[in-house]
């Protein structure tokens, strides 16, 4: 497992720090299928006049488990998949290589655990900018969403619509 640099881990914290709690925003994208039994629901990023931000969405699973196994942006220079270790007493940022889709279950990428990092946007990500995503998966198609641009403190009512 690598460490994430100390960069993103203190853009992780400033995520948790200002009340970011969970799965992300509905932008236009809700909803998007990989068929074989995922749905995407709930993409959003955070606002945070910053050329990096943090990823959320939650990927719902009707069928067999799957993996999330890769994940592009067209608007970033490189997307990196985290989970929150709080091992030891403290919380890192780790790297993951994949990330489990449990059969007849969801994957909710939030700020308390696993969530994705879109590093090297072009410019300052402000609300109401966009960022899409490519999601690649173990054994589904890949999907494509659009993740709308929220501001940190208005992040967690998006993230609790259904």
């Amino acid at each position: 497992m690598r460490r994430a640099p100390l960069g993103f881990v203190v853009l992780a914290a400033a995520l948790l720090v200002g009340g970011v709690t969970a799965g992300c925003s509905d932008g236009g994208s809700a909803g998007a299928s990989a068929g074989a039994g995922l749905t995407v629901t709930t993409p959003a990023v955070g606002a945070t006049g910053a050329t990096d931000t943090a990823a959320y969405l939650t990927i719902e699973n009707h069928g067999a488990a799957d993996r999330l196994v890769g994940v592009t942006s067209p608007d970033g220079a490189r997307v990196t998949m985290h989970r929150t270790d709080t091992s030891g007493g403290a919380s890192t940022m780790v790297s993951a290589d994949s990330l489990d889709v449990p059969a007849r279950s969801s994957l909710r990428l939030d700020p308390g655990g696993s969530h994705l990092m879109v590093e090297g946007l072009p410019a300052a990500i402000r609300a109401g900018d966009r960022v899409r995503l490519h999601l690649t998966f173990e054994h589904a198609p890949p999907v494509d969403v659009v993740a709308p641009a929220v501001p940190l403190q208005d992040l967690p009512d998006r993230i609790a619509r259904p």
